[in-house]
């Protein structure tokens, strides 16, 4: 079964508690990794709610394998797939290198367009394209 984190330890079902031989601090700190990392992508309009961080099902002895799945929002005009894809490496990359942890996958879902962060429209979210 997959241990779960959304900004504080790991979670079965709604309780959030942390997982054996993790401090809160650090399972906190790595779900502020992922949303820093995600944040960092200049199409990133924002990180939308906590990333969840998820310890994989490993049969080995050695240290588990993550995988992190968060929702964002683009910047209108955005290839959406480079941006994801962008996410997706950056993510991968801060997490394993600030922890040495194998991050197995990072599952990005864009599920909102936003204006540019420049001029009349900054901020507002983007209905119907024009």
């Amino acid at each position: 079964m997959a241990a779960q984190a959304r900004g504080a330890g790991s979670a079965t079902g709604d309780d959030v508690v942390p997982s054996p031989g993790d401090s809160v601090l650090t399972v906190r700190a790595v779900v502020a990794m992922c949303a820093l990392a995600a944040r960092s992508h200049a199409q990133v309009a924002e990180v939308l709610g906590a990333p969840e961080v998820l310890t994989e099902d490993t049969t080995s002895s050695g240290p588990p394998r993550l995988r992190v799945r968060l929702d964002v929002a683009g910047t209108y005009g955005a290839d959406l797939l480079a941006l994801a894809a962008g996410v997706r490496s950056a993510v991968a990359a801060t997490v394993t290198g600030m922890t040495g942890l194998e991050v197995a996958a990072v599952d990005v879902a864009v599920t909102d367009v936003r204006a540019p962060t420049a001029g009349p429209t900054a901020g507002r979210r983007v209905v119907g394209g024009r």
